[in-house]
């Protein structure tokens, strides 16, 4: 520190003032200054000694800058007069020397003394002092958390107020060296706060603290982490589809995010919207992959996976699924009566891709995507043709065929007979479909439509009126008698008609008193079988009491007499045969009820 060896700075100091005092009252024309210590400490003392040859001051004065601090007059009482801020911690000598008390940093500058000697002109001096603190550790500032590799930026060793002679950086526990020659793009100086980075790099990461040192001390930075991140780029989508098709409700589909840099992060997006919470959607821990299962149509559409990390941000291009489903449903075969034509109609539609079909009537061949009609004449149109309807789409076949025959009702029994009873209501009807014998298992079968007359007992084509009600389609049709009398009873018959003949289908109502036969909207009457069971529980029954009469009179045959004996069997038997043909009679009726057709209503 610039003090002589064996003795302290404050033991020099007040030397230095004693010996003031009794040097003379004259100065030099050349004159000097000499701060004592040359490296003053902040809360210590400092003084500014004047050096010089002898002459007769008359007066002297300091100056901070161009600021007065103190005027001196030696013959004066008392001598000086010192001005704000410094009142209370200056004090001056005859000699033109002036001492600071309690120095802080601030006290830090150029110091000027003007000193009037008699008989001579001004003479001044100046000299600069620098008021060291003990160094408290700096901090290091990194101006962001993480750093894209490629861009230019400095780290700054921040110390206040405090007066640095140098500063050292270190990185990973080395010093760096500003002059060293292989680190292209650092630069830095022993005299500057800062250290400067130009297009930093990935290995220019790691922990950095920062030194600083001056005269009387030095004091390190906490170590502060520099994170260069490589910024995103090349963000690529693959899948696992293998298959020229997906199929909606059937497949699924797994999409991987791939992107270069560090520390990655992925999110999706569905025609540059946010990916929308979904059951289907499954994505794994670092949503770098999607799954989505099943696919639906709804999927058809841009898939984008967003890569981001601290420093950057990048989107990949949009993967475009393309999504197949099945046509709605079975394929249809349809015909329509126009005046004087027949439409002839095979439709698969609602596929993607759309469903091949094709029209096979007669000589004609129709191929079209989802729907083929044609139109052919009426009487060209005979019993036995059939319109066949094939359809084809990818890997997915199915057909359907259309018969042109004469109405058929497979369920119906033709003549069939009902009982009603005077009072109740009946409903006889008519559905057409396909007997079995024309049925094929692999195939959709359809129908011609048809129009159906009722006909009653008289003869007379049924108009619907207020206990008559009619109801059809083109494929079935409903009577219902209201509260039936007794002129009711007889044959029904429907006539139905299609394109290519007429069918009738016959019904016989019976009225009665007690309505013993059920029917199929009356389902509270007691079915055939269960009337079958009453009358063999009750046949039961009468044996068994006929059985426990027999056994009775045996025993009182040894007693009774031979007359006796004639009644008494005569009297257990007669109740048995009369039951037998009530119940027997009671078995026929309800033999008949049982043939009865279901189609026949109540």
């Amino acid at each position: 520190m610039g003090i002589s060896r064996g003795l302290s700075a404050r033991t020099l100091l007040l030397s230095a003032i004693v010996l003031l005092g009794l040097w003379s009252r004259q100065i030099s024309a050349n004159i000097s200054i000499n701060p004592i210590p040359k490296t003053p400490v902040v809360g210590e003392n400092v003084l500014l000694s004047v050096y010089s040859d002898t002459v007769n001051i008359f007066t002297f004065s300091w100056y901070r800058d161009k600021n007065l601090m103190i005027t001196y007059v030696p013959t004066a009482n008392p001598p000086e007069n010192i001005f704000p801020p410094y009142k209370g911690r200056l004090r001056g000598f005859p000699n033109g020397s002036m001492e600071i008390l309690e120095l802080n940093t601030n006290d830090s500058g150029l110091y000027i003394v003007e000193i009037q000697a008699i008989g001579q002109q001004i003479l001044k001096a100046n000299v600069t002092i620098i008021v060291y603190n003990v160094l408290t550790p700096p901090t290091l500032k990194i101006p962001l958390e993480f750093i894209a590799e490629g861009i230019d930026m400095q780290l700054e060793c921040q110390v206040g107020s405090q007066n640095v002679d140098t500063y050292i950086f270190i990185k990973d526990a080395e010093n760096i060296s500003c002059a060293q020659t292989n680190q292209t793009n650092i630069s830095c100086s022993d005299s500057s706060p800062f250290l400067n980075f130009h297009s930093i790099r990935k290995s220019d990461s790691g922990n950095y603290s920062c030194t600083i040192v001056n005269l009387i001390s030095n004091s390190t930075s906490r170590p502060q982490e520099l994170r260069v991140l490589v910024k995103i780029s090349n963000v690529t989508i693959s899948s696992n589809v293998t298959s020229a098709y997906l199929w909606a409700s059937e497949d699924s589909i797994n999409l991987m995010c791939i992107a270069q840099g560090d520390e990655p992060k992925f999110s999706w997006s569905y025609n540059g919207t946010s990916l929308s919470p979904d059951p289907r959607y499954h994505l794994s821990i670092s949503n770098e992959s999607l799954t989505i299962s099943p696919l639906t149509r709804s999927d058809v559409a841009a898939f984008t996976c967003t890569a981001n990390n601290s420093v950057s941000q990048e989107n990949s291009t949009p993967i475009n699924l393309t999504i197949s489903w099945r046509p709605d449903g079975r394929i249809q075969c349809g015909v329509d009566l126009l005046e004087e034509e027949v439409r002839l109609q095979c439709s698969w539609p609602g596929g993607s891709p759309a469903a091949d079909v094709q029209l096979q009537f007669q000589s004609i061949n129709g191929t079209q995507q989802n729907e083929v009609t044609r139109n052919v004449s009426k009487d060209k149109v005979t019993v036995g043709d059939r319109l066949t309807c094939h359809g084809s789409q990818i890997d997915k076949m199915d057909k359907c065929y259309f018969d042109f025959v004469v109405p058929q009702a497979p369920t119906l029994l033709n003549g069939s007979m009902t009982s009603v009873k005077e009072g109740e209501n009946v409903v006889l009807k008519v559905i057409l479909g396909i007997s079995s014998s024309n049925a094929t298992k692999s195939l959709s079968a359809m129908i011609l439509p048809a129009k159906f007359t009722w006909i009653n007992q008289t003869q007379s084509i049924i108009q619907p009126n207020g206990r008559f009600e009619i109801n059809s389609d083109n494929y079935s049709s409903r009577l219902q008698i209201s509260q039936v009398i007794q002129g009711d009873q007889g044959e029904y018959v429907c006539e139905v008609t299609n394109l290519v003949g007429k069918t009738i289908f016959s019904f016989i109502v019976n009225i009665t008193e007690t309505g013993i036969g059920p029917s199929i909207e009356n389902p509270g009457g007691l079915s055939s079988g269960a009337v079958a069971g009453i009358v063999i529980g009750v046949l039961v029954g009468l044996a068994l009491i006929g059985l426990a009469v027999y056994l009775i009179l045996r025993e009182k045959k040894k007693t009774s007499n031979g007359a006796n004996t004639v009644r008494s069997q005569a009297a257990s038997h007669q109740p048995e045969g009369s039951n037998s043909m009530h119940l027997d009679k009671q078995g026929q009726v309800m033999g008949q009820t049982q043939s009865e057709n279901p189609s026949i209503e109540k």
